[in-house]
């Protein structure tokens, strides 16, 4: 290391420290030298999950002195760790302070943020106001994932709101000004896609998006919310009142778009929607029709739409989970399309490859040390390239 400019190893550490945080715990327990070398670079992308890795950072980034802050540019938040995140799972008690704290740490600087929640459906909507409080100037790309995010108790000065923030002031959890950064929004919850609390969501949370993704977690046919897509986007000159149906099952081989007579979702600004269908229902020989009916109109406006609409099959039965949260965020911050990038049909999913950077998806909520992907040979390679760069 010696023998190397310090700009030269700098950009080594910089492109090494894309994953979840691993790589740069790693490195800081190399030497003294490449701990305080790297020490800029191994917050840039970090993944929290669960009380446990949230306490133990916070304990990190309070011991630092203030002239020497790494910058955190990529967080992945979760309520839970991996092996406890599942939907109504018993509330941490103090979660919201402590999630407050890593926010407020991290905006300053903050490019993308996922938060995953998996509380009961009222506190986990707490959470997600409590999010909106903060302002995040740099912050361009959002995900969100709760069971219920109740908006209007944006604008309600109840005791709810109170517990959610500490404060009846208002102003500060509407205003899309506290985001003027953000172009790209992500919602996964079991909220109806056309209804008031939707519609206030996308709005409160930015109105000039120019992608902007819906994940369905609530089971159900859907074929309403199919139908009322295909006139909003016919409305907008996407795709034709008519469209054509690969539908054999069923007398109906055509969609026709209605008049829009609700306020419209979608921002004018939006250059790509995304719809992940909702899990098939339970039962019933109708509603399995009617799911499949809904899934050819999503079908069929996509074809037409030229890509700006996606169409996102469900993963077998599963909703959007931790593991599916996780991996998007990583195949994010590695370079790829993450949540935007579709999925054609399972054997898309069984059969794509893990980046070298991603970690072991088991928990490590007992206190064990992640498990590091990425190998002594690939950082090898790293310093190479970059050392032929700049020769």
């Amino acid at each position: 290391m010696e023998t190397l400019p310090p700009e030269l190893y700098s950009k080594i550490f910089s492109l090494a420290c894309t994953d979840d945080g691993t790589t740069g715990y790693a490195l800081s327990l190399v030497s003294r030298a490449v701990r305080r070398a790297s020490a800029p670079y191994k917050w840039q992308c970090l993944s929290l999950s669960g009380p446990k890795q949230s306490w133990k950072f916070v304990r990190q980034f309070r011991k630092l002195k203030n002239d020497v802050t790494p910058p955190i540019h990529h967080l992945f938040l979760s309520t839970r760790c991996a092996c406890s995140a599942i939907d109504n799972n018993a509330e941490f008690l103090r979660w919201g302070e402590l999630q407050d704290m890593v926010l407020r740490f991290a905006a300053p600087t903050l490019q993308t943020l996922t938060f995953v929640s998996f509380d009961a459906p009222y506190a986990g909507a707490l959470y997600i106001i409590k999010l909106l409080a903060i302002p995040f100037p740099e912050l361009v790309e959002l995900t969100i994932r709760g069971q219920w995010v109740p908006i209007h108790s944006i604008t309600d000065t109840g005791e709810a709101l109170k517990f959610a923030v500490g404060t009846p002031d208002i102003g500060v959890l509407s205003a899309a000004a506290n985001r003027p950064q953000l172009r790209r929004l992500h919602v996964a919850c079991r909220q109806s896609l056309y209804s008031d609390l939707m519609n206030d969501l996308i709005c409160t949370i930015s109105p000039v998006l120019t992608h902007l993704r819906i994940s369905i977690l609530n089971r159900g046919p859907g074929r309403e919310i199919a139908r009322l897509l295909h006139s909003e986007l016919a409305a907008r000159g996407i795709v034709d009142w008519q469209l054509a149906l690969n539908w054999l099952a069923l007398d109906e081989t055509v969609s026709v778009a209605g008049a829009v007579t609700w306020p419209s979702m979608l921002p004018r600004s939006l250059q790509l929607l995304a719809v992940q269908s909702p899990p098939p229902p339970d039962e019933g020989l109708s509603n399995v029709f009617q799911s499949l009916y809904a899934i050819n109109i999503l079908k069929a406006i996509e074809r037409e739409a030229g890509g700006r609409f996606l169409f996102i099959p469900l993963h077998r039965v599963r909703r959007y989970e931790y593991a599916d949260a996780r991996a998007d965020w990583l195949d994010r911050i590695s370079g790829g399309l993450g949540c935007w990038g579709g999925k054609a049909d399972d054997e898309a999913w069984e059969g794509s490859e893990e980046p070298q950077a991603r970690v072991s998806t088991q928990c490590h909520c007992s206190g064990s040390a992640p498990v590091i992907r990425r190998s002594a040979s690939t950082l090898t390679k790293l310093f190479e390239a970059v050392k032929q760069r700049h020769s």
